[in-house]
């Protein structure tokens, strides 16, 4: 429990929630573990769009969509615009731009305790009463047995039998992949080529292929996963089959969940140009970057030939998580909660 100097010091925030989108729910788990850990008063209501917290006599508001468009009604209600998908040249275009600053990787986490404010979403943002009664035992269920909680989604570096991991999709022919993007066919003959010479390369030490989409099975169907791909499955493979991980781009150029559970499972990781800055995330510490199939296999083989290397990446990168993208951390540093303040509530 905490002490009275520790309450005096609690930062009282209130939480304005407008969106139960899945992209929001690393942001409302950092807030339900800070609340929990008793290093924030939190106070929720309704209402806007995406998330608002008023703290430190500011107002703090979050963005998580895949592209870099910013929503320029919340940038004028707001001191600070933490952005997901940060993209600094566009900034210069945009007024109120200098509020805007990066929030780092998102992937999809829950908390390991009962969130109740997390069943009173669905009865706020569904329309159909079987979603919000499904809603209102979700936090029950999940704290029991999900695979989804932040300490299922997570592992320190261990030694273990070298295992590359590249599992992914092909892209269909009506989904756009935003602006400024290949085209569909040219990502899904990139990822296809990369799927062969991992394949040619690395054999049995490699499990990777296409999710079994009916477009994949008609037009990729001797690349498809030997493997299930749903995510339960998947996140297992991570963790215990993986010591190296392949990331693509995503949505609108953006940096998928992959990258996040990479990094929480502290893997070593290979991955196509990043198009968004993530703070303390570094080229050559915590991933290594390809421009093409064959430097992919190239890049993935180096780490395979150089267990020393690849266990510093895995390292550096479950320091990462500990310092940056575990979810009380990322929310924390929004919040101005320093690394000696948090050390110290969450050991009371």
């Amino acid at each position: 429990m905490a002490n009275s100097h520790t309450r005096r010091h609690r930062k009282r925030v209130v939480l304005t929630i407008g969106s139960n989108a899945e992209h929001y729910q690393q942001i409302f788990t950092g807030f339900s573990m800070l609340a929990k850990q008793g290093a924030i008063r939190l106070k929720s209501k309704w209402g806007g769009t995406g998330a608002l917290a008023e703290a430190n006599g500011q107002k703090i508001f979050y963005d998580v969509i895949d592209g870099y468009a910013l929503n320029q009604s919340a940038i004028n209600n707001c001191d600070i615009y933490y952005k997901r998908s940060y993209y600094a040249p566009y900034l210069t275009k945009v007024e109120g731009g200098h509020k805007v600053k990066p929030l780092g990787l998102n992937y999809l986490v829950y908390p390991d305790h009962i969130d109740w404010l997390a069943s009173q979403r669905p009865f706020r943002f569904n329309t159909s009463l079987k979603r919000k009664m499904r809603g209102l035992l979700a936090p029950v269920r999940r704290a029991i047995q999900s695979s989804f909680t932040t300490s299922q989604l997570s592992a320190p570096a261990y030694e273990q039998k070298p295992g590359v991991l590249f599992l992914v999709r092909a892209w269909e022919p009506d989904e756009s992949l935003g602006h400024g993007m290949p085209n569909r066919e040219e990502v899904n003959e990139m990822r296809a080529e990369c799927i062969n010479l991992l394949r040619k390369r690395l054999g049995n030490s490699c499990i990777t292929g296409f999710s079994p989409t009916p477009f994949a099975k008609r037009h990729y169907a001797h690349l498809l996963a030997p493997v299930s791909t749903e995510r339960a499955n998947y996140l297992d493979m991570v963790r215990d089959f993986a010591t190296i991980c392949i990331a693509t781009t995503g949505l609108h150029g953006s940096i998928g969940w992959k990258l996040g559970e990479y990094v929480a499972f502290s893997k070593a990781i290979v991955s196509e140009r990043l198009n968004y800055s993530v703070p303390g995330f570094s080229e050559g510490e915590n991933y290594l970057e390809f421009a093409d199939p064959d430097q992919c296999v190239d890049l993935v083989q180096s780490l395979m030939d150089d267990s020393e290397a690849c266990m510093k990446m895995r390292q550096t990168n479950q320091h990462y998580y500990e310092t940056y993208l575990r979810p009380d951390r990322l929310v924390g540093r929004t919040l101005e909660i320093d690394d000696e303040d948090h050390t110290r509530v969450t050991r009371i």
